[in-house]
């Protein structure tokens, strides 16, 4: 069972349309980048911060932030990095060859930058390169100040390194390779000091980068200047200061199970051999919602309505958790 983001519930999949990979481009050993033409393209152009949904088959659909922006919507350029050992979404798209067919939804953008700011500090670790590499072309085009901060192990996995090192780029960007922790944390302390008033901070990368940098700024900047979009599908996304372990049962007979603090819902029911449908990780595309039989759930997806919310019939198991000690929840 799934809903939309309105109280009727039109399938996930109606909002998926045909798209045919029109170029692959190798950004580093491990990096990937996508061209995606759309079949049916739209006019409206693609917004900074923006990010779609790839459905790759079987069942398998994954976000990624777009990195083109200001284009008609066409064509998506997508950045993905493999992951060792990866059987899922990072492992499907480095699969794919030119020519091959995947679905892909409309734009969505909960990342999008305030322009009314009058200057952009933009932080990235990694892959999170991908939605601020888009930001920096808009702002490049509308003329908005900014400056690029770029955190990576080393030069070897820096993505689009070889565009950001030239023009109009070039004066921009801030780039920091091979730092450990510490140095890190006194890094993002410098760049957090640096904000002046009326200027925007956003991070994208690890959950530890994005904590940290979150925690720093939050000392010294309004809540409205802090932007922040996480990736990876990790737990990070349930996982909240304050969080009670809670117990999960399955209507059929399965569990109860215990939710420790740090862990979804979903991870320990499939670490239990529980057969649970999932798919993004990251409380996006609703594969994972399930009917609630009793309990109260704490909803902290991205993809149920406010309306459907209110009712508490249902919760998306790989980010919510539960305000009850105990939930049952039919699959």
């Amino acid at each position: 069972m799934a809903f939309a983001l309105q109280d009727s519930p039109p399938a996930a999949q109606d909002r998926l349309r045909t798209a045919v990979v029109e170029r692959i481009r190798r950004l580093t050993e491990d990096t990937a980048e996508l061209t995606l033409a759309a079949a049916d393209p739209q006019a409206a152009p693609i917004e900074a911060g923006a990010h779609v949904r790839v459905d790759f088959g079987a069942g398998l659909v994954r976000c990624y932030s777009l990195c083109n922006a200001g284009e008609r919507a066409e064509r998506y350029v997508i950045a993905v990095k493999r992951e060792p050992g990866s059987r899922g979404g990072s492992a499907a798209a480095h699969a794919l060859a030119v020519g091959a067919r995947v679905r892909v939804s409309a734009p969505i953008n909960r990342f999008e930058p305030d322009w009314r700011e009058s200057r952009h500090l933009l932080i990235a670790g990694g892959i999170g390169i991908t939605p601020l590499y888009a930001m920096a072309q808009a702002a490049l085009h509308r003329g908005h100040d900014f400056v690029l901060h770029y955190f990576v192990r080393d030069t070897g996995h820096a993505a689009f390194l070889a565009e950001l090192n030239t023009a109009p780029f070039a004066g921009h960007l801030r780039l920091h390779a091979g730092l450990d922790a510490d140095a890190v944390r006194a890094r993002t302390a410098d760049i957090v000091a640096e904000a002046g008033d009326n200027e925007g901070i956003y991070v994208c990368g690890p959950a530890p980068l994005i904590e940290l940098v979150r925690t720093q700024a939050a000392a010294r900047l309004p809540v409205q200047r802090i932007h922040w979009e996480s990736f990876g599908g990790d737990d990070s996304a349930a996982t909240a200061e304050g969080d009670a372990p809670f117990e999960i049962a399955i209507a059929s007979g399965e569990g109860p199970f215990v939710v420790p603090p740090g862990q979804s819902a979903l991870s320990v029911l499939l670490a239990a051999g529980v057969d649970a449908p999932f798919s993004c990780r990251e409380g996006e595309c609703g594969m994972c919602v399930v009917d609630v039989i009793e309990g109260i759930p704490d909803h902290r997806d991205r993809f149920l309505s406010d309306a459907v919310r209110a009712k508490n019939g249902c919760m998306a198991l790989c980010v919510s958790r539960a305000r009850s000690p105990r939930i049952v929840v039919d699959l």
